[in-house]
């Protein structure tokens, strides 16, 4: 389904950001994930899609990659390989094989920024991978980005941590728009506040003061305009499944955002290029 454009996900986890997106007629061409329990989901659900296994390897340039020293050809310093035949691509590469890209989703780790975390913030190893974000959406420049974050991304140090996000943005031309959604109001059994925020380019997306704003302020808990099954689980008492790594399946669930918050925002953007 491509409805209103072509998306790429970046820290996709087992697909929430991709289950919400195409539900609001976007098409996944890309994911970038290391996990590889939620590698294994991916590829199980979209077999055909390119999925990088570490969010580096998206939109590199090649004036930063180091010339192999018996050969000079480009080597890849992520891969141990020469950079042509390595998972990498450059964004050049990106355009000839995908075309414009008008949506990037990222989820990107919230160890260091979430209360449970030592509040390392965005200095941090892990939530400081928002600097791969900024630097991939201001490498391909999609007409909208969005991103999901714990909502203490909000309070952190005294509101520097979002406010450096937002800087980050806004220095490279999009204008901003920001929600908080809490988990269990969709479903979801746990209690779980997460900050999800809507970047736009500001030269291809207009916002207009006589209409109201692209991220809704209210969203309907149902997952999707249309019926859905009820999950079958009379086979819990028999045990799980042979194989199956029950902690990484519960750990994996519940790091994932809730699709119906992403298939919300998404489905309500104007088409880009477009007045609506």
């Amino acid at each position: 389904m491509n409805e209103r454009g072509k998306h790429l996900c970046l820290f996709s986890g087992i697909g929430g950001f991709t289950i919400g997106a195409e539900a609001a007629g976007w098409e996944t061409i890309a994911f970038a994930e290391c996990d590889p329990f939620a590698q294994k989901i991916l590829g199980r659900h979209w077999p055909n899609k390119i999925l990088f296994s570490d969010v580096r390897e998206v939109a590199r340039d090649l004036c930063e990659i180091p010339r192999c020293e018996t050969c000079e050809d480009y080597f890849c310093d992520l891969c141990e390989a020469h950079f042509f035949e390595c998972n990498c691509m450059t964004t050049d590469g990106i355009y000839d094989r995908f075309g414009q890209i008008d949506l990037i989703s990222a989820g990107w780790p919230c160890q260091d920024v979430s209360r449970m975390g030592k509040g390392a913030g965005l200095a941090g190893p892990r939530s400081g991978l928002w600097d791969e974000v900024r630097r991939i959406v201001e490498q391909i420049r999609p007409a909208f980005a969005l991103v999901e974050n714990s909502a203490n991304v909000l309070a952190g140090d005294r509101g520097r941590w979002f406010g450096r996000i937002c800087g980050d943005l806004a220095g490279i031309g999009y204008d901003l728009e920001w929600r908080v959604f809490r988990s269990d109001f969709f479903g979801v059994r746990q209690k779980r506040e997460r900050v999800f925020l809507l970047a736009y380019d500001s030269r291809r997306i207009r916002s207009k003061p006589h209409k109201r704003a692209l991220l809704p302020t209210e969203i309907s808990a149902a997952p999707f305009e249309r019926c859905q099954p009820e999950p079958f689980r009379v086979r819990i008492p028999h045990g799980p499944p042979d194989g199956v790594d029950i902690g990484k399946r519960i750990s994996s669930c519940s790091n994932a955002i809730v699709p119906s918050i992403a298939y919300n925002i998404l489905k309500n953007l104007p088409l880009v290029n477009s007045d609506e």
